[in-house]
């Protein structure tokens, strides 16, 4: 992937949370987290719990991630691009410089849709929002959404995708194209950039960025196989402040 540095790799983690009903010590930041146990046999953290999350693909900064969100007017796509850019430039990974064919979609754009798009492959759970109902009722500046609301489809229609989606990360663009639907990337909202340490074996360092998608309920989470062996809700202490 040519966008990729040559010392770390990029990737995007989405932590999926909901109000905890148990007390803690500290209940102002008491929030149930979906979290996933990795196979035994992955080369990267073995039987450890993380989030749903992955490396960016080429495929999060095609530019034609814009066409497909241009279709929901002028006025939603002027929304869009105020809420990518408040609070400043961000951490290095939003402003750092790209290849040309990297650089017509924003940064701050392409990792939500590769937290997005990673949470689908993982955990078969789909952040996505109709586009039919955005034309009808754009966001604005007074709505942007609060939480998330993840998209319920049939095995029939959501599997076929979902192990496309696996082979092939371009497959998550056609997939939103064909089911009219948008990455719902307003409910993602950044909480912190990671670069992992340099560890005595070597290997390759990632630069991650970590958002936070507030959610009503934990969804019913399928776990990939091929990567994951259960998927599990955690209560931990977060401070989103």
């Amino acid at each position: 992937m040519s966008h990729i540095l040559r010392h770390w790799r990029e990737a995007a983690t989405l932590l999926l949370t909901v109000k905890s009903k148990v007390v803690t010590k500290n209940q102002s930041s008491n929030f149930q987290v979906l979290m996933l146990k990795r196979s035994g046999q992955s080369k990267s953290m073995p039987n450890l719990h993380v989030f749903p999350g992955g490396v960016a693909s080429d495929a999060d900064f095609s530019a034609d991630w814009l066409e497909l969100y241009g279709r929901l007017g002028e006025g939603s796509v002027n929304c869009l691009k105020s809420f990518l850019q408040r609070g400043g430039p961000g951490s290095y990974m939003f402003s750092r410089k790209r290849p040309a064919e990297f650089s017509t979609i924003p940064p701050e754009l392409a990792f939500r849709i590769c937290a997005i798009r990673e949470t689908f492959e993982e955990a078969g759970i789909l952040l996505v929002r109709d586009a039919d109902n955005l034309r009808k009722e754009p966001i604005t500046e007074s709505s942007q959404p609060l939480s998330g609301n993840p998209l319920v489809l049939s095995d029939s229609v959501l599997k076929p995708w979902r192990e496309k989606v696996y082979a092939d990360a371009s497959q998550f663009l056609l997939m939103c194209k064909a089911l009219d639907m948008v990455p719902d990337v307003w409910s993602l909202y950044e909480w912190s950039n990671w670069l992992t340490p340099i560890l005595p074996s070597g290997g390759r360092r990632y630069d991650t960025i970590f958002y936070i998608c507030v959610l009503d309920c934990i969804p019913n989470a399928d776990h990939c196989v091929k990567e994951t062996t259960e998927a599990k809700v955690r209560i931990l202490e977060i401070d989103l402040n």
